[in-house]
């Protein structure tokens, strides 16, 4: 593979140590065959994609938490892993990518004994690659699905693979970035480059260099030729999992609350940003802007030349970001903590499309969580967005897939044909769900008796409502006796429009109902900052006093700061 694995014209297979003879397949320029699309882990799709999105299909395997194995899309297959039910191990699937049909999985029935994958999959010379948390990086036949050989380390893999100049690079937590010969699978410097600690990043490769960063809060610049160090830094903070980035000859590296912007040969700090709390995921860089979003959910677009911001102010997003966002022309596509997927706009951040993926399980005796988060990296590959989420399901979207239904509207309140007191708090609401191209909240209205109420929308739930508000339960501020209606209207993102009436009837007579009145919101927390270095003297990540070893983060549970409060929402009425 080239150092611009997105425009290589083809790669025919070669003949492995093992004796078998890999397919030929092409690599095309809006492919996207490993983590973040290219060896630069840039995150910029090879192509404009431009929302509203609508579903195509949705492939649904077992849950994975903290699943950040990105799809990789070569041709018409795409890769992705997650758990597999019968025992907790990992599973690489290849499905169809028009029709989401699976093709294979490996292993054939369960999953990996013991171990789960935990790097993105690299799809190259009719081979996929990919980690694991037994510390074997696994090879498996792009096209069959069988196993062509694994390759033992001393650790667990955390670090997506890539190959450049015929040479496989990956980082363990054995603290070696691992160089080997793509065919004989030896290694191909003269000695290993040994990082100190755990290999935390996938590794990026410009400019005839490797950077990767380590848990010793090192960011490490190696000679792609030769395997010697060119330079190092060390962090301040713990540097974000997979959060190197290289775009227009600097070296952005994102640790604790600070965005670094390095010069990637000398490795001289041009400039470093710090935003008000820690960097929630890895930064994404084209047109001279960075673009990078914190744990208080603020995105921030940052001049690439000085770090100074470009907009007016940082956009609050919804909900936190889980995982890089992805440039697609002129627009940014963000996963968040909380089943959605965000489209915004380069220029000003506003929201041009959102969608809910609605949890699922193939365990039908299990149900659902309320929510799942997207922590792998969205891809972008031949006009389709692909985005795995924690519940094992890998969903597609197209500009043109037909999407002709309005939203869905359940759990209606008061319930049709129901009779209640007309005391307040009286609460009326409903859910919304629209599985075709998702619904835009804007468009969102509820009207009692025909009168247009100021509604309260909660995105955690997806449920619009309204609650009579009187200081007091006088009767004078009852709604009357005899027959009401609420109706709802809210569109999708295709203009598919939902009207739905429902009618009650108000007895003052009866006792109010204890679930018409919701709880009373609790006071938000003030969001927390970590300090520079915790109690005790050891910074994030480091070594402790003294010299003892730090403890390693376990398998697929990358060491990263808590959450922030959610967002200062009220709390939804119980239906």
């Amino acid at each position: 593979m080239t150092n611009l694995p997105r425009r290589a014209l083809g790669v025919t297979a070669a003949l492995l140590g093992v004796g078998i003879l890999a397919s030929t397949y092409v690599v095309r320029a809006a492919d996207s065959p490993l983590l973040r699309g290219d060896l630069q882990r840039s995150g910029v799709a090879g192509e404009p994609l431009t929302p509203p999105l609508s579903l195509l299909w949705r492939f649904t395997a077992s849950p994975l938490r903290n699943n950040s194995s990105a799809p990789a899309i070569v041709g018409d297959t795409v890769y992705f892993a997650t758990g597999a039910t019968q025992n907790g191990g990992g599973v690489l699937y290849a499905l169809d990518a028009k029709t989401g049909a699976q093709k294979w999985r490996y292993p054939s029935q369960g999953g990996v004994a013991g171990a789960v994958f935990q790097t993105a999959p690299l799809v190259e010379g009719g081979l996929v690659y990919i980690g694991a948390s037994d510390g074997n990086m696994y090879i498996v036949d792009a096209t069959s699905g069988e196993l062509s050989r694994t390759f033992k380390t001393g650790g667990s893999i955390l670090s997506s693979p890539a190959i450049s100049s015929g040479v496989l690079l990956f980082g363990s937590n054995d603290d070696i970035l691992h160089a080997l010969d793509a065919k004989a699978y030896t290694g191909v410097w003269r000695q290993q480059y040994r990082t100190g600690d755990n290999v935390n990043s996938a590794p990026v490769i410009a400019d005839g260099m490797v950077f990767v960063t380590s848990a010793d809060q090192h960011i490490h610049a190696i000679n792609l030729a030769t395997g010697i160090g060119r330079w190092r830094f060390r962090l301040p903070f713990t540097a974000v999992v997979n959060g190197p980035v290289f775009s227009e000859n600097t070296l952005y590296v994102p640790a604790g609350p600070r965005l670094h912007a390095f010069a990637p040969r000398a490795g001289n700090l041009r400039w470093q940003q710090n935003l008000p709390n820690n960097i929630a995921v890895p930064p994404v860089a084209q047109g001279g802007i960075v673009y990078v979003a914190d744990r208080d959910r603020n995105l921030y677009a940052l001049r690439s030349n000085n770090g100074r911001e470009a907009w007016e102010k940082p956009v609050a997003l919804p909900f936190m970001p889980a995982a890089a966002p992805t440039i697609s022309g002129n627009v940014l596509y963000i996963p968040s903590d909380r089943n959605m997927i965000y489209a915004l706009s380069r220029e000003d951040g506003r929201i041009l499309w959102d969608y809910a993926i609605k949890p699922s399980t193939n365990d039908v005796d299990a149900r659902p969580a309320p929510f799942t988060s997207i922590s792998a990296p969205l891809a972008i590959a031949n006009g389709t967005l692909y985005a795995l989420s924690d519940d094992g399901s890998l969903s597609a979207f197209r500009t043109d897939a037909p999407d002709s239904t309005p939203p869905l509207a359940t759990k209606l309140f008061p319930r049709p044909g129901s009779q209640v007191s007309g005391a307040p708090p009286l609460v009326f609401a409903a859910d919304l769900d629209d599985p075709g191209s998702g619904f835009d909240r804007d468009s969102v209205k509820l009207r009692l008796d025909e009168q247009e109420v100021v509604a309260t929308f909660d995105p955690a739930n997806n449920r619009v409502y309204y609650r009579t508000g009187a200081q007091t339960n006088a009767a004078s501020n009852n709604l009357t006796n005899g027959r009401h209606t609420v109706t709802l209207t809210a569109r999708d993102w295709r203009g598919n429009v939902r009207e739905e009436t429902w009618s009650f009837s108000v007895d003052n007579s009866l006792p109010a109902a204890v679930n018409q009145s919701p709880a009373t919101p609790a006071a938000p927390r003030q969001p927390r900052v970590r300090p520079t270095t915790p109690p005790g003297g050891q910074r994030p990540g480091g070594r402790r006093p003294g010299g003892g070893r730090p403890d390693r983060p376990r398998p697929g549970r990358p060491n990263t700061p808590p959450a922030p409060p959610r967002p200062n929402t009220p709390p939804a009425p119980p239906l």
